[in-house]
């Protein structure tokens, strides 16, 4: 008798299930004999023991915490250790390094985008004499000082950084217009000369500004630095207190005839500056007489007074009382003959 294949089946599905349902007794056994050794030990190992298990839970369980506060504590200190790298530790604004990665990646997104970004380099004029006359520490407020009113003239999306000593580069991440970089240095020249005074210090400060265009003074972040630092420079032969595109063409365009038109604050500030040169000069002159004069009353006060002669109290005496014998008479000439 020939069996039809559906018989077949169903005899092998059965046969399956059957399998199945061995397994799973023999799995439900396994579990049981589990249970029942974990039963045998706990009774084994008595209250005391399961005690000493829990404490050790619990100290393992504080240890991860601890473990999770010094990686949060040792991330919290890369990153400050990352930052304290990339910031200028007087003004706290970016420095040449963050400066530099920040330049590369707004050089790549105006190539994509082919767009123009800028950048200013701006030199203090005559720091120099406010640093060395009225001392380090408020040659130090000056950058501080300036480093905050030079940020408020740009956008958050900018960069403003202290290159070093009283150098700052200005990055504009992007730029609409060519002449758009030049309403900066404008508001920049401005923000610095109306830095008057610190603490009970007068102080008459200005600028020089050079600005370099990408792509048109310049296609890497190196070139584009040498641009503006260059045409700060020619500010600066110039007399200062002034800005200039690093291509004359622009320069010719945007602020005709050769340098930016001086705004009246600006004026104010160079005149204010060259008094302030003249007054300081004067008072260093009043008191270098003064101290000289006080160093020679003091050379004089600190020289024994003259008693006299060292053989006369009185500070005279008599030739018998010289160190040196007096000198003897000349002796009588003789008498002249008369008959010659």
């Amino acid at each position: 008798m020939i069996n039809a294949p559906g018989q077949h089946l169903h005899a092998d599905a059965v046969a399956e299930l059957s399998h199945l349902n061995r397994q799973i007794d023999q799995a439900y056994l396994a579990l049981a004999r589990t249970l029942a050794d974990l039963r045998d030990a706990q009774a084994e190992l008595g209250g005391h023991r399961m005690m000493q298990l829990l404490q050790a839970n619990e100290q393992l369980v504080l240890e991860a915490l601890r473990l999770r506060s010094d990686v949060e504590s040792s991330t919290i200190a890369l990153g400050e250790a990352t930052r304290s790298v990339e910031l200028d530790p007087l003004t706290r604004l970016p420095n040449r390094t963050l400066l530099a990665d920040r330049l590369v990646q707004a050089i790549a997104g105006a190539k994509r985008h082919e767009a123009r970004l800028a950048l200013l380099f701006l030199d203090l004029d005559h720091f120099k004499w406010h640093n060395d006359s009225l001392g380090h520490a408020i040659g130090d407020r000056i950058l501080v000082e300036i480093g905050e009113r030079l940020t408020a003239c740009v956008r958050e999306t900018d960069t403003v950084c202290r290159l070093g000593g009283d150098e700052f580069v200005i990055l504009l991440a992007e730029v609409s217009e060519p002449g758009d970089p030049m309403l900066v240095a404008r508001k920049m020249l401005a923000a610095v000369s109306s830095l008057t005074h610190v603490g009970q210090h007068e102080v008459a400060l200005a600028a020089s500004i050079g600005i370099g265009l990408y792509p048109d003074d310049g296609t890497d972040a190196q070139t584009l630095l040498d641009a503006a630092d260059a045409a700060m420079y020619r500010v600066k032969h110039a007399g200062g207190n002034g800005f200039r595109f690093a291509q004359a063409a622009l320069q010719q365009a945007h602020a005709p005839p050769d340098t930016a038109p001086l705004s009246a604050a600006l004026l104010h500030a160079s005149t204010r500056n060259a008094m302030a040169l003249l007054r300081s000069a004067n008072e260093q002159l009043v008191l270098s007489a003064l101290a000289m004069s006080a160093a020679r009353e003091t050379e004089l006060n600190l020289l024994p007074a003259w008693p006299g002669p060292p053989w006369s109290a009185h500070g005279h005496a008599s030739p018998a009382q010289l160190p040196f014998p007096p000198p003897s008479p000349s002796p009588p000439s003789p008498p002249r003959d008369s008959s010659s």
